[in-house]
């Protein structure tokens, strides 16, 4: 089958499913594993130090999103991150046999900006075949899925939802007449998946928007003729109200981390019986200190009965899955 023809039968695929139809994926795709390794050597590590939770407490979202995938909350263990640049630690969670170990999830969330970590709740790590999902702003990983363009895709959907226009959270960037204007001013979608929804269309151009700021040479290195029919739309992140959230460089100021969202509320593994007693002072104090710089009365923050799970092959997303947040 020529090119062309299967540009048109992938067209007329994406338009049974009510994705995005009106304009053409580049062929081939943005090569989302140069991105991987332009981010990786160009993104510093953040120092860190880790501490660790009474062996008797999660998370609740880790709880249920660990159960709801099969797993025993026994098995799971939760850890505060205290990344340099923020007052306030990042709560992980992660099952002992996951293949993304405490060291390397660490190591790839903290090369992010600490203002695009901060709309972050919650990571947790999981066995599985290699996929990730975002849900309440808290999100999974599952197998090897150890890529900081998997980690940058995740936290772009909280940054759609809460930062980059600016407001607190009352205008999503993929819903906004923003957004239209720029997708419409191009003539192409960067890959297939961020052709299934403008959602996924911002979470795959936040790591090209990124990637164009961070790495010498910028966009023009995936190669000038397709990024010319891309750069509307990664440009509208950069230039967006608070579009500088991508950027590293403020790893301690005063503003740096002060949009952290609340905290899940630390519940036991098992319930309280006569069998198992917990002592109530060894329940973690989650609570967060930084005063918020923006109202973020705006931003809601759901956890909803399903999570879109995104899954990987090499560094392409292939298509995804719904499954439950808890049991």
């Amino acid at each position: 089958m020529s090119m062309s023809k299967l540009a048109i039968a992938a067209a007329m695929l994406r338009l049974a499913s009510g994705q995005l139809t009106d304009k053409p994926v580049l062929q081939p795709n943005i090569d989302f594993g140069a991105i991987d390794q332009g981010l990786l050597d160009n993104l510093t590590p953040t120092q860190s130090t880790v501490d660790y939770w009474d062996a008797a407490y999660l998370p609740q979202v880790c709880k249920d999103r660990a159960e709801a995938a099969g797993f025993s909350a026994n098995d799971i263990y939760a850890y505060n991150v205290h990344y340099s640049d923020c007052g306030d630690a990042w709560v992980m969670c992660r099952h002992n046999d996951a293949p993304i170990d405490e060291t390397t999830g660490i190591d790839l969330f903290g090369r992010l900006a600490v203002a695009a970590r901060s709309y972050v709740v919650h990571l947790l790590f999981l066995p599985g075949t290699r996929s990730a999902g975002s849900s309440g702003d808290s999100i999974q990983f599952n197998g090897d899925a150890n890529q900081i363009t998997v980690f940058m895709h995740e936290t772009g959907h909280s940054l759609d939802g809460h930062a980059y226009m600016g407001d607190g959270g009352a205008t999503g960037l993929s819903t906004s007449q923003y957004w239209t204007d720029a997708y419409n001013a191009d003539s192409a979608i960067s890959d297939d998946y961020a052709a299934t929804s403008q959602q996924e269309n911002v979470a795959q151009e936040g790591n090209i928007a990124l990637y164009d700021k961070v790495v010498p040479g910028g966009a023009n290195n995936l190669g000038a003729d397709q990024v010319a029919q891309i750069q509307n739309q990664f440009h509208a992140i950069q230039n967006a109200p608070n579009g500088a959230v991508l950027l590293p460089g403020d790893k301690g100021g005063a503003t740096a981390c002060a949009n952290r969202l609340p905290n899940s509320e630390p519940v036991t593994k098992v319930a309280a019986s006569k069998r198992f007693a917990f002592d109530a002072s060894k329940k973690p104090d989650v609570s967060i200190k930084t005063v918020p710089l923006f109202d973020l009365s705006n931003s809601t923050r759901i956890e909803s009965d399903e999570m879109v799970l995104e899954h990987f092959d090499g560094f392409r997303i292939t298509h995804s899955t719904k499954v439950r947040t808890h049991k």
